[in-house]
């Protein structure tokens, strides 16, 4: 199921949530929620996959099998900071992008962003309307012609929007 034309390059949080309720309605799937995967195996003369999950929700053990299985748990479902050298004595404040409301708290500010994937670039470019100043520290450059163009109504301000690629800076 494509995006619907009308949504841009870079589809905002809400627009996304509201195209997987579309999919998910479209499709008839219904999710599980509160349901954690115990263990998931294959029985290979069956060609079958076993799920076991514990549903915290009824406080009940529930076996599925199936004959496809799929993992989607996506890489960024629990907040991690890594442990960086030096952190530990750093003065201000720091934080993971799941923790992140809006960039009220800060107006003026110099403020780096660690990565520049989805939620990375919705946050900078956040920061940048609320007027801090923003960098981002990126594995590799960004290639989007669509970056600088997005980003044209904010140019007046007096700020900028900074980029530094990981190999250019020590960590």
């Amino acid at each position: 199921m494509p995006y619907p034309p009308k949504l841009p390059m870079f589809v905002p949080k809400n627009d996304f949530i509201s195209y997987l309720d579309n999919y998910a309605s479209h499709f008839g799937i219904n999710p599980r929620f509160h349901c954690y995967v115990e263990s998931v195996y294959y029985i290979k003369n069956a060609s079958r996959w076993c799920i076991v999950v514990r549903n915290n929700k009824l406080n009940t053990i529930e076996v599925y099998i199936a004959k496809f299985l799929v993992v989607a748990t996506g890489e960024n479902s629990e907040g991690l900071i890594p442990k960086v050298p030096g952190l530990d004595g750093f003065e201000g404040m720091y934080m993971h992008s799941s923790q992140y409301a809006n960039g009220k708290d800060f107006i003026g500010k110099d403020v780096l962003v660690v990565g520049c994937g989805n939620s990375g670039m919705e946050i900078a470019y956040d920061l940048l309307y609320w007027g801090a100043h923003t960098s981002i520290v990126a594995r590799s450059p960004v290639k989007s012609p669509h970056l600088s163009s997005s980003l044209e109504p904010f140019l007046t301000f007096p700020f900028q929007l900074r980029y530094t690629s990981y190999s250019k800076c020590m960590l």
